[in-house]
């Protein structure tokens, strides 16, 4: 009984460190995808301000551009995907600890109708012994 306590002790601190870690991984990829969205906004002005400048430079800002938007959507779905995976996980880490849950709920019920048992083989045994 102790040891399924700790199973499901142990579970949740697992859970707890991996939706942390989960976690991170989720404002790494806010924080790149932010990063990335300010690049593109920085080169978006400097594309509207090299309009007077020669054809060539404005071509070639706009296809960094056209990269950061790429990198950001690959970013994008990738994080997407990365948070779908997560959630997956998250679930089966659930589903295991309602598992052990269960268990421990079960285990209970089973000492105490053991228990209830012992009490009456006590009183079983007082009667017995004072009917002596």
């Amino acid at each position: 009984l102790k040891d399924t306590e700790a199973s499901i002790g142990i579970n949740s601190d697992e859970k707890s460190k991996e939706n942390i870690e989960l976690q991170k991984t989720i404002d790494t990829h806010k924080s790149e995808i932010s990063s990335l969205n300010a690049e593109i906004a920085k080169l978006k002005k400097a594309a509207l301000d090299a309009e007077g400048k020669s054809k060539k430079d404005v071509e070639e800002l706009n296809a960094r551009i056209r990269e950061l938007e790429k990198l950001l959507k690959d970013t994008e779905a990738s994080a997407a995907k990365r948070a779908e995976n997560d959630k997956k996980t998250i679930g089966s880490l659930n589903g295991d600890v309602d598992a052990l849950k269960s268990k421990l709920e079960r285990a209970n019920a089973d000492a105490e109708a053991r228990a209830q048992e012992l009490q009456k083989t006590i009183g079983t045994q007082k009667s017995e012994i004072s009917s002596l």
